[in-house]
């Protein structure tokens, strides 16, 4: 269960579905290429962006609130930042519960969750819409983080 990183509006109770920029959820056309028969493939670089760690996320994507702990931070301040899973950021199953999810680690950096094999653009949409209970805010953890550095 790899820990991952990735900044997204708020919806109700977690991270906001959707189709769009900044959601929990999926372009298609741009994170993903559907095939003629709307299938997506497991592909390395192509699914729903994360990174290891907050300061591999680009600055765009912090949200300027945090600019304290993360001075190139530039984001829209309604962005949260979440995170997802404990352990190293390897290839594999993102949770338990939902093995046809898999981490893909594409460069130093920067992975995507897509799928473990051929599934329909829908059901991918789905899927990735049912880890939303899984995710947490990792803000928290920059206020520790910085009540810790000033002591």
């Amino acid at each position: 269960m790899p820990l991952v990183f990735r900044s997204m509006y708020v919806g109700d109770d977690g991270p906001k579905v959707g189709a769009t920029r900044c959601c929990l959820g999926v372009r298609p056309d741009i994170d993903v290429k559907p095939d003629d028969n709307g299938n997506v493939h497991p592909q390395r670089g192509k699914g729903l962006s994360v990174c290891p760690s907050i300061v591999d996320l680009p600055a765009v994507l912090i949200p300027k609130r945090l600019k304290a702990q993360y001075p190139k931070a530039v984001g829209d301040d309604r962005l949260v930042l979440w995170k997802l899973g404990t352990g190293p950021f390897v290839e594999e199953p993102i949770l338990p519960e939902l093995p046809t999810l898999v981490l893909r680690p594409d460069k130093p950096g920067h992975g995507t969750i897509s799928p473990h094999e051929v599934m329909a653009l829908a059901a991918f949409q789905l899927t990735l819409a049912a880890t939303r209970p899984f995710w947490q805010s990792a803000e928290a953890e920059v206020v520790r983080h910085e009540d810790t550095a000033v002591s």
